[in-house]
């Protein structure tokens, strides 16, 4: 699909070897992976079912108790009322070593993103109240 004119099915055997204009050339070949609009047309529909607003409060009370213990041990992060609730940013303590503490974290089977001296923790509804708990167990080894 990334060569010019193919996008014309009746002759997509016989395209040119020549790609499409601009950045055409960078696209990935399969893009019309017909599988995926059922795909999309059914996450949204979930969506919908659920409401951003539902999900947004889901989210909101699994990350309060993080909040909580960040403004406990005074751990600067996004503020939570100026973003989403599935995203939050902490800037780790100077005290903390990075690299075990990610460690530690993975062994735990727990995954965040870390971005310098600080961490992309990014709950969503398939995490529970246990997953928030066992974030904060590790954290409070570390710090």
């Amino acid at each position: 699909m990334n060569r010019r004119e193919a996008s014309d099915f009746s002759k997509l055997t016989t395209y040119p070897e020549a790609y499409g204009e601009g950045a055409q050339r960078y696209n990935v070949g399969e893009f019309s992976n017909f599988i995926s609009l059922p795909m999309l047309k059914a996450a949204l529909k979930q969506i919908i079912e659920w409401d951003p607003k539902n999900i947004q409060s889901y989210c909101g009370n699994l990350v309060a108790p993080i909040y909580s213990f960040l403004e406990e041990h005074n751990i600067p992060s996004d503020d939570a009322n100026a973003i989403s609730s599935h995203l939050m940013g902490i800037y780790l303590p100077q005290t903390v070593d990075i690299n075990l503490f990610m460690q530690s974290l993975k062994a735990q089977q727990i995954f965040v993103s870390a971005r310098g001296r600080s961490i992309r923790v990014s709950p969503h509804v398939y995490n529970t109240e246990s997953d928030i708990d066992a974030f904060l167990t590790v954290f409070k080894n570390h710090i």
